[in-house]
């Protein structure tokens, strides 16, 4: 055994020498724009979210080259904010519609726009102008949202729309409760 401990002590510094040296041999704007080896994540930004007047502005410019009519523009099915922020800004808005093409989801996002077409939707109509806003509704209900959270445990927060009720379904790690508002009020259901 104590014949194999220079030749793994070898192996070992060859190892961390060619590790290291693939690190230095190139540029940090080369390590970027080739694929594979090490990189480094960093978190989204903040950038990444969207606020729902911004999302709300997307989605009625978007609808006014599919419709000419202002009511219609204003009206959604269904809406889904996936992974919001405590200030109602969302990383992804789904709004689902009714269209010349049947019934689709529009999802906005800070990439722009994706379309997915025969989805199921409620029929019972809703008016963007006549809702709480997101970020309204989790200032009105802080107390009920922020019930204990575990320090150190991240939450994601999706907010859903849909048949005058938002459904807020807040994950933590495994585990999931959700919260039931009215959507005209943002009073607390359940």
């Amino acid at each position: 055994m104590r014949r194999n401990i220079p030749t793994i002590f070898s192996i070992m510094t060859l190892v961390a020498l060619i590790l290291i040296c693939a690190c230095l041999a190139q540029s940090p704007a080369d390590q970027s724009s080739r694929p594979g080896g090490l990189t480094q994540i960093t978190p989204a930004s903040e950038g990444s979210h969207l606020s729902f007047e911004t999302a709300k502005q997307n989605f009625l410019e978007y609808r006014s080259e599919s419709t000419n009519d202002i009511e219609t523009r204003k009206n959604v099915n269904y809406m889904l904010s996936r992974d919001m922020d405590d200030h109602g800004n969302a990383r992804t808005w789904i709004f689902g519609v009714y269209g010349e093409k049947g019934s689709v989801y529009l999802i906005n996002d800070i990439t722009g726009w994706t379309t997915i077409e025969n989805v199921t939707l409620p029929s019972e109509k809703i008016s963007l102008d006549t809702i709480v806003t997101p970020e309204n509704l989790l200032k009105q209900n802080r107390a009920a949202i922020m019930n204990n959270p575990s320090p150190g445990v991240t939450e994601r927060w999706d907010l859903e729309l849909q048949r005058g009720v938002y459904t807020l379904t807040i994950t933590s790690g495994s585990s999931a409760r959700s919260l039931i508002f009215n959507a005209t009020t943002g009073a607390l259901i359940s």
